[in-house]
């Protein structure tokens, strides 16, 4: 498959279809996956009552519970400190549901709500957290804004 000479709307219907399998796929193993914890809860019973019946309950006991699922650990030492600047940036774009706004726009409203001063580099930073944290969402800025980037609320 060339997808030079693919149509932008060919383009679209087979990156739908991949997304669609992988979803799927996805799906499937996180099944298989509680499937798979299920049988090892039932089998881990079984083995203890066994391992009573053999050796009493004391040997039963000595076997070790099996282990939550892992989280991953987070990075110990460093707080997020709370933000008034990416306070106030979320606040602005929940407050206008549908907009889409630049940083320019964001600065303005949060100098208009609040009467204070923030610095630009203050609105990228707390909206690129903001954005990881999936509170809110970027997109491309329409050409002849002078913007680079939008931003919106979920």
């Amino acid at each position: 498959m060339d997808i030079k000479t693919k149509s932008l709307s060919e383009l679209e219907a087979i990156y739908k279809e991949r997304v669609e399998h992988w979803r799927n796929q996805r799906a499937e193993h996180l099944k298989k996956a509680e499937e798979c914890a299920q049988q090892i809860e039932a089998y881990d019973q079984k083995l203890r009552h066994i391992v009573a019946l053999v050796n009493g309950p004391s040997a039963a006991a000595a076997i070790p519970a099996p282990l939550p699922p892992r989280r991953p650990a987070r990075k110990q030492g460093k707080r997020r400190r709370k933000s008034p600047i990416r306070d106030a940036t979320l606040k602005v774009l929940r407050n206008r549901p549908g907009q889409k706004l630049t940083v320019a726009q964001i600065r303005t409203a949060i100098r208009k709500d609040t009467h204070k001063r923030c610095s630009r580099q203050a609105i990228n930073v707390g909206v690129d957290i903001l954005e990881k944290m999936g509170l809110i969402k970027c997109d491309r800025a329409p050409k002849g804004s002078g913007a680079q980037f939008v931003f919106w609320a979920l």
